[in-house]
């Protein structure tokens, strides 16, 4: 195989990430395309010391594990809200249990926040209230349905390219922002930034790379190796590249003696 490994292992891995459900493709640099190559080829250098060869399917599948420890490979939409509990009620005559923040009751506030915190922003919302409000059920209905069109975007290559987050136009931007909920203009706003991995040279996250260590040993070890890797191709580049200007300063001094020859 006489294909440069840099080359090649850039088009395995771009090959491979393109599969992956909701993959940046679009976001990622040239120096970022390196680093997914080299983190590429440690893996399956990692994989041939148990004599397994490379297969694509099986470097998505990587991609895949990977994507839940380095949650910018993917994007980001809101998660479903967390369930707020139901307030408590007395077993024996079934009734609800007094909002403290209706009543000054600063123990049972302190409990509230203490077991049931999701409740306990609920609740307070409605202390400061006076009560449950008709505009406060509005607002409940208006977050469920942002967070709903958050979740149903499509983004694609295509939207990235007139993305109006990605150059300073405000008047754009301030276009998109009235025309789509909260939710949906924080989601384009992320997708505007390139995809930088914690492992990229120039952009390495050790923080993100020790938490890695911890989740996950193996790929945390797959990544250091790649950076390795990606140091050596970049070495490799710059020395090919001198090499190369060395010919050429050569080729023009020998050019330009044949011109001054008589």
């Amino acid at each position: 195989m006489n294909e440069n490994p840099q080359t090649l292992w850039r088009e395995h891995a771009l090959r491979a990430y393109s599969k992956i459900k909701g993959n940046r493709s679009y976001a990622l640099t040239p120096a970022a395309e390196l680093a997914l190559g080299a983190v590429a080829c440690a893996w399956n250098e990692a994989r041939a010391k148990t004599h397994s060869s490379f297969t694509e399917s099986e470097l998505v599948k990587f991609f895949e594990s990977l994507c839940p420890l380095v949650p910018e490979l993917v994007q980001q939409r809101p998660n479903d809200p967390e369930p707020v509990p139901e307030i408590p009620r007395d077993p024996i005559s079934g009734e609800a249990a007094i909002n403290p923040w209706l009543t000054g009751d600063l123990e049972s506030c302190g409990i509230v926040e203490e077991r049931f915190p999701t409740l306990a922003k609920h609740l307070k919302k409605i202390g400061k209230d006076k009560g449950f409000t008709f505009k406060h059920h509005a607002e409940l209905q208006d977050a469920e349905n942002n967070r709903a069109a958050a979740q149903a975007v499509v983004y694609t290559a295509e939207d990235d390219a007139v993305n109006p987050y990605k150059k300073p136009n405000r008047t754009e931007q301030g276009i998109f922002e009235k025309s789509n909920p909260p939710e949906v203009v924080a989601f384009w706003k992320r997708e505007a930034q390139p995809l930088r991995l914690p492992w990229q040279r120039g952009h390495a996250n050790l923080t993100k790379i020790g938490r890695l260590l911890r989740e996950s040993p193996d790929i945390g070890k797959i990544v250091q190796h790649a950076q390795k890797i990606e140091s050596g191709w970049i070495n490799d580049q710059l020395a090919a590249a001198k090499a190369q200007e060395a010919d050429a300063i050569k080729s023009r001094r020998e050019a330009e003696a044949l011109l001054q020859a008589k």
